[in-house]
């Protein structure tokens, strides 16, 4: 069976109202998964991805669950073994391993595995102001806090800054960062100063935010190319009056939590980009046939772009990322 056969079956035309039906994705895959044997989740997996761009976005590399964007190093092992086998890449990556926050955990996690698998795109996203100050997040400390969102004194917090001691809330440093900038298929991205939904903060708190974490950035890293929204939900916590504030400051690849694929015509600077937020509880196979069925539902309802942009070719940001590359391997080592 090929992708053309898959969107012609039965099966594929229920998909394509699943939304409207209220289909549990989570739970289907979950079962399914410990129904079939994994040769043929994993020949699923290679049939409906087929020609698609794969982005997953986790937090932790733990076997001790933080949240449900924790994996083990071995389970994600296992997926990405699988996965690079198949979505083996053509001028392009067709894989991505994403992680937000910067976590130190995660960054030992890309340091160990970008050797082992080339063919793979990692990208470790930080928000400055907490990995220039080690200041850490609001959820490590275990207990709901709702107070005001202050985009001047959130990373001044005692708390926060004494949370981040904690074994699973530590923050990589800037010098371990920019150890990961030596590698071709490593990049590092924005991901705000403070980690506040865009659409919790007023207009006038959203431009600041989103400026001073790029001039941040760019100041302890270099060139702002890749930028993720906190949260990351499209319509619930960033809109598009917050995306046209990025492109008018640049033209980053913007990298959003909708769960699904996309097409690598559609990777442009400026694009809005989908991520599948993976359950960190789950087996790689229960992952891979759970992105499987998205993707040929996503096949069925229509591959649109999130926020349609196109503001300079591929090649010309290939090279310039080459060129950056090279000048920070030269700043460090020469």
């Amino acid at each position: 069976m090929n992708v053309g056969e898959i969107l012609d079956a039965p099966a594929t035309t229920a998909l394509k109202s699943a939304k409207q039906v209220g289909l549990d994705w989570n739970g289907l895959a979950a079962v399914s998964a410990k129904l079939l044997p994994d040769a043929q989740i994993w020949n699923l997996f290679r049939i409906a991805v087929a020609d698609l761009n794969i982005s997953l976005c986790l937090h932790h590399v733990s076997r001790r669950s933080r949240d449900e964007l924790t994996i083990s190093a071995p389970e994600l092992d296992a997926f990405v073994t699988q996965a690079s086998a198949i979505l083996r890449p053509n001028d392009r990556r067709r894989l991505t391993i994403t992680f937000d926050d910067g976590y130190e955990d995660a960054w030992h996690y890309i340091m160990t595995r970008a050797p082992r698998f080339p063919s793979v795109e990692w990208l470790l996203f930080v928000c400055p102001t907490k990995i220039e100050q080690q200041t850490g997040f609001r959820w490590d400390l275990d207990v709901d806090d709702e107070s005001a969102r202050d985009i001047v004194h959130e990373n001044q917090r005692a708390d926060l800054r004494s949370v981040v001691q904690l074994h699973d809330a530590h923050l990589a440093t800037i010098a371990q960062c920019r150890l990961l900038q030596l590698f071709e298929n490593v990049h590092l991205g924005n991901h705000t100063n403070c980690h506040f939904r865009a659409t919790s903060l007023t207009p006038e708190q959203v431009s600041t935010e989103l400026m001073q974490s790029r001039a941040d950035f760019e100041r302890l890293f270099g060139r702002e190319r890749h930028f993720a929204f906190p949260f990351g939900g499209y319509g619930v916590d960033f809109d598009e009056s917050h995306v046209d504030i990025l492109r008018q400051a640049g033209d980053s690849v913007i990298w959003s939590t909708v769960g699904r694929p996309h097409l690598a015509e559609q990777r442009r600077p400026g694009a809005v980009l989908p991520r599948f937020a993976v359950d960190g509880r789950w087996s790689a196979s229960q992952i891979a046939f759970w992105i499987a069925l998205r993707c040929v539902h996503a096949r069925a309802r229509g591959l649109v772009p999130l926020c349609p942009a196109s503001l300079r070719t591929l090649d010309q940001e290939a090279e310039e990322v080459s060129y950056f590359k090279n000048g920070v391997s030269n700043a460090i080592c020469g």
